[in-house]
């Protein structure tokens, strides 16, 4: 059964609704990996719908100003600036945004439905209202976050064709696979709530490539071809040594061998923006597989399954077995 399309969002109509909402809050985008930011400002934009308080980002630096784009609720006036400190919410980590955060999570432990009549929704949880900011702030071409390469009512339009082709898929007949690699698993980056950074707490999971084959067998067996996302191009080879019969794809380069964010800020302004293209291409190739599979204690995953074709067809590999919204 194809699922029910996607609500519309009218982001004019937000922003001005935005603009007259009281009490202002900041959310600052940081330097955390990119879709810990993305889901994060999905997350305050949601919130500040719900309680009618009014949201203002501030990008951090320029590390993400190629991505974040016009049609975010920018702060505009000194006075945009609340009173109250503990409403300028810098990170992941900052006091107040660990309460939006259980916010969030909150009502989508209890399946609450939430109406915001101004903008047209009804009935929605906070899966579905994510996932109608998601398209809505990240889909367009243009003036939206993604302003270089996320479309995906177009998927396979655009700049990213030209790595689609020689892939050699077509959409809803392949499995696409997160395998996460590098810093996440190895812990050399972790950053405690006060900010320190402690090695040996991996954020995320070493999850064997034989949990991925024992779903694919259970979920689509039919299906012949694996589109892999990872940083860590020796998993692409293990996939293929396990699975020889299966045709496994990727983007991936050979000589990569796991993500490190220290690395990736040492890039210069061009290759990170390359970087990030070639990640929103992965991420836009992955929503149109026949079925999703990733770790959901990764920003990434959680993001693919938000903007599935088919959420449903997602399902998570480690032990945060079910979607969340932070």
């Amino acid at each position: 059964m194809t699922p029910p399309p996607i609500a519309a969002f009218d982001i004019k109509r937000y922003l001005e609704i935005n603009d007259r909402s009281v009490n202002p809050f900041i959310f600052t985008l940081t330097k955390r990996g990119f879709f810990s930011e993305v889901n994060n400002l999905l997350n305050a934009i949601a919130f500040g719908l719900i309680i009618k308080r009014r949201l203002s980002v501030v990008c951090e630096g320029i590390q993400w100003s190629d991505f974040f784009d016009a049609d975010l609720p920018r702060r505009k006036w000194r006075g945009d600036t609340p009173d109250d400190p503990e409403w300028v919410i810098t990170g992941v980590w900052s006091r107040h945004f660990h309460t939006i955060r259980a916010e969030i999570s909150s009502l989508w432990d209890r399946r609450e439905r939430l109406d915001i009549p101004s903008l047209g929704l009804r009935d929605v949880d906070i899966f579905q209202l994510r996932r109608i900011l998601a398209y809505a702030f990240c889909g367009q071409r243009q003036g939206r976050i993604f302003g270089r390469s996320f479309r995906p009512a177009l998927p396979f339009a655009g700049p990213v064709a030209e790595q689609w082709a020689p892939l050699g898929l077509q959409p809803r007949e392949f499995i696409a696979i997160h395998v996460r690699r590098g810093d996440k698993i190895d812990g050399e980056h972790y950053i405690d709530p006060s900010g320190k950074k402690i090695h040996g707490h991996p954020e995320g999971e070493m999850t064997p490539l034989s949990t991925y084959i024992e779903l694919i067998r259970q979920h689509a067996r039919e299906v012949s071809t694996i589109f892999v996302m990872t940083d860590d191009y020796r998993a692409v080879d293990e996939l293929r040594a396990l699975v020889p019969p299966l045709q496994v794809r990727t983007l991936c380069s050979k000589n990569v061998s796991g993500y490190d964010n220290n690395q990736f800020y040492r890039m210069s302004r061009a290759e990170r923006i390359q970087s990030i293209e070639g990640l929103l291409a992965e991420v836009r190739i992955a929503s149109q597989s026949a079925l999703f599979l990733g770790p959901y204690k990764s920003n990434l995953s959680r993001f693919v399954t938000n903007i599935h074709w088919d959420p449903t067809r997602c399902v998570s590999v480690d032990g945060q077995r079910e979607w969340i919204p932070t």
